[in-house]
């Protein structure tokens, strides 16, 4: 048979490679925080500007939800903005994107 497996008594919190840090509370509050490097890997094309953004759920009701990214073809202006830095939870100076997508 299969050999028996116990869930952790833990969950992680910290996703080094990923860049991602989710805390989580008893009252059921959960938030996911984003301080990885921008892009996949070597590609930008996949990337977002939203370094330090944060999700926030309560009760698994969403608060502060990330915008996904809407679409991939048609439409390059709802594009541009679910990549930008206003579409995101997070800071944004004088008007400025955080980062240029290389695709």
């Amino acid at each position: 048979g299969a050999p028996a497996v116990s869930r952790p008594a833990r969950r992680p919190d910290h996703f080094a490679d990923a860049g991602l840090t989710v805390l989580r509370t008893p009252e059921g509050i959960w938030c996911r925080c984003d301080g990885g490097p921008h892009g996949f890997l070597s590609i930008a094309a996949h990337a977002h500007a939203d370094a330090l953004s944060v999700e926030v759920r309560h009760d698994g009701v969403d608060v502060l939800a990330d915008p996904g990214t809407y679409c991939y073809h048609g439409q390059p202006a709802w594009r541009r903005y679910f990549r930008s830095t206003l579409g995101h939870n997070t800071l944004e100076l004088d008007g400025a994107d955080q980062s240029v997508s290389g695709g």
